[in-house]
């Protein structure tokens, strides 16, 4: 073959593939979305660990306070449209004392929940509406002189809550959360734990 040949096959070649590229779609850019934080994660774990104080409906009447103050660990998984499954456990170690200061011994208390969340983002922000039941375990244990009892009692309930987050990366938050809990009375008396809550703590999602 000649080199005019190759030439020729070659400017037809050539034709041929810059005919082919520009007949191409342009593909458009697209715009680089700012990353501000945490948003929606379907299919996400998340934990918590919270700072509890409950105001204990009619704690007063048998002890010499009703605000205690409790830890929560707290589980969740992410499902879609802001929607998760949640549970926790929060632990209060109430110790009990007579008018003065008489050590009596203690109430140990656990509530533990299982319940259904709703959350909208706003930005870094995210508003939480969650509710759900509860079980609640009790464990009273006094020993001082001549005055000994024990008992221990599990409790059905119901809570709801409200709460606002703020998200410090995309998977860490800080949270503030106003919750009320609705609880069985203790033993065969009117002696309730049902009552308003505040919580302030950290979640992580993974």
């Amino acid at each position: 073959m000649s080199f005019k040949s190759l030439a020729l096959a070659f400017a037809v070649v050539s034709t041929t593939v810059f005919a082919a590229e520009t007949a191409k779609p342009v593909a458009t850019e697209q715009p680089v979305q700012e990353d501000n934080g945490r948003f929606e994660q379907p299919g996400s774990i998340k934990v918590s660990a919270d700072i509890v104080v409950r105001n204990f409906k009619d704690a007063d009447t048998v002890l010499d306070d009703s605000t205690f103050t409790g830890l929560r660990i707290g589980l969740g998984k992410e499902l879609s449209n802001g929607f998760a499954i949640e549970t926790g456990v929060t632990y209060y170690g109430i110790d009990l004392e007579d008018s003065v200061g008489t050590d009596l011994g203690g109430l140990d208390t656990y509530v533990m929940d299982l319940g259904l969340s709703k959350t909208f983002y706003i930005w870094r922000f995210s508003i939480k509406a969650e509710g759900g039941g509860t079980l609640t375990y009790m464990d009273l244990d006094i020993d001082s002189g001549s005055l000994a009892l024990e008992d221990d009692e599990l409790l059905f309930g119901a809570y709801g809550s409200l709460g606002l987050g703020f998200n410090i990366t995309k998977n860490l938050m800080v949270s503030a959360e106003a919750r009320y809990d609705y609880t069985e009375d203790f033993g065969d008396t009117d002696f309730s734990i049902s009552g308003e809550s505040i919580a302030i703590g950290l979640e992580y999602r993974f």
